[in-house]
């Protein structure tokens, strides 16, 4: 074989090799960029999530400092 057509050769495995790490790397982006909303999403839901917990706990704790509640000729009334 020439050496001219190794050089060839060689060169257009590189450039195969080259054309395989770029793919990859884009792949490897998009799916990153995916991940990232993802946690982005994550992390709203989770504070949400964090808010809806604490406006039931302060409900539960009002509901108990209230007492029990009865109810008195059709009238709801708070019996301390």
């Amino acid at each position: 074989m020439p050496i001219l057509m190794v050089t060839y050769i060689q060169k257009t495995v590189a450039c195969g090799y080259l054309l395989i790490t770029l793919f990859i790397a884009y792949i490897g982006h998009d799916e990153w960029q995916e991940v990232e909303a993802l946690e982005s999403e994550n992390r709203q839901f989770d504070e949400l999530r964090k808010e809806i917990n604490d406006v039931a706990r302060n409900a539960e704790l009002n509901r108990q400092l209230q007492g029990p509640i009865v109810q008195i000729d059709g009238k709801v009334q708070a019996n301390l």
